[in-house]
């Protein structure tokens, strides 16, 4: 990435590889607007995750899936995601399913990750954008804005 650089483009190529990936190279801590949040997207972006070393924080709408939900309990509480499920006949959930929702689990459970989640009836409306702060392991941040759908 270069740093003096201030706009990034789809048309420059992958923003995850020209973009994301070395924003977050010597990341300590990352706080995001994403607008939705679903564990299948964090199942993408899990190895960019990998790279903060620290706390990522994430906003985002009320709009979430069922079994995301289920499995944000779940962490609470320490309990073994199949056997959990179990208990929700109503909801259906394949192997792979499973396996995004464990990644899930297992960023809540090691204190990784922390979600809030802003309701439509909050008075804040529906939340769209996409933002987010980088701090680094001297303290200096970095910013972006934007629709990097990787982020």
């Amino acid at each position: 990435m270069d740093s003096t650089r201030e706009t990034y483009s789809s048309f420059d190529g992958n923003l995850r590889d020209k973009f994301l990936l070395p924003l977050l190279d010597g990341a300590v801590k990352y706080d995001r607007v994403a607008g939705y949040l679903s564990s299948s997207i964090l199942a993408l972006a899990d190895e960019v995750y990998e790279m903060v070393d620290g706390k990522i924080r994430i906003v985002c709408n009320d709009d979430l899936k069922p079994e995301d939900v289920l499995t944000a309990y779940a962490s609470k509480v320490k309990a073994d995601l199949f056997d959990y499920f179990q208990q929700f006949p109503d909801i259906k959930v394949t192997k792979k399913k499973l396996e995004q929702l464990k990644r899930f689990q297992k960023l809540l459970e090691d204190d990784r990750l922390e979600n809030r989640v802003v309701g439509s009836n909050d008075g804040l409306g529906f939340i769209h954008a996409k933002m987010g702060v980088v701090t680094k392991s001297d303290g200096s941040q970095i910013w972006h804005r934007g629709f990097l759908r990787e982020s």
